[in-house]
């Protein structure tokens, strides 16, 4: 999932790297730890946040062998991209919440209601914000007729002058359903860039 994450945003908001955090886990001989055993010592002992824990724990059964790419013992299949946008984190967030940003990764007319356990309705599917950070991070259960329910993550991360965008999908129903979402948030990706680098144009 998070092999497109930079090293130094791992350090920024984690304390280490990536490799750091691979090199602790093997001191505790955890190759043989649960997926929640993992998740768990990382946000207990060190007091990181769930998501970020949980992006560890994928690369680290990654690099042990332990998982099929896009897939995870308690998350089901999932996808993680992300792109730097020519914006600052405050103008990336407001772009994504707004009616041109939600036009792009929700669809036509949608506006998100802004607190924590609201629920709406968006392209056919219904969604229940779990997690909110005003400014950071954007956490949904997305819920479709026919298909269990999923769960998006929309991570805005400053970058100097610049911001990214992360965004992880999990609780996928297979390897199709996540080629199928991966190429879809691209896409989306692209137009956010287009929409962000015409703005810098004007």
């Amino acid at each position: 999932m998070s092999k497109s994450i930079h090293n130094e945003t791992y350090k920024q908001k984690t304390g280490k790297l990536l490799t750091e955090w691979i090199e602790e886990l093997d001191s505790h001989q955890a190759t043989d730890w649960s997926h929640k055993q993992l998740v768990t010592h990382l946000v207990d002992k060190h007091n990181l946040e769930e998501w970020w824990a949980q992006t560890i724990v994928v690369e680290y059964e990654k690099h042990h062998g332990k998982r099929v790419l896009g897939e995870t013992q308690d998350a089901g299949f999932e996808v993680g991209i992300q792109r730097t946008f020519p914006i600052d984190a405050t103008e990336l967030w407001e772009l994504l919440v707004s009616p041109e940003g939600t036009d792009v990764w929700l669809g036509e007319g949608v506006e998100i209601p802004l607190v924590k356990g609201q629920v709406f309705s968006a392209a056919g599917s219904t969604y229940e914000i779990r997690s909110l950070k005003d400014g950071e991070k954007l956490r949904l259960r997305k819920s479709s007729t026919g298909h269990s329910a999923t769960t998006i993550q929309l991570y805005v991360t400053p970058k100097k002058e610049k911001s990214a965008l992360l965004i992880h999908h999990e609780k996928l129903q297979d390897q199709s359903a996540r080629n199928e979402m991966k190429t879809h948030w691209q896409s989306v990706l692209d137009k956010l860039q287009s929409y962000t680098n015409q703005k810098g144009e004007n």
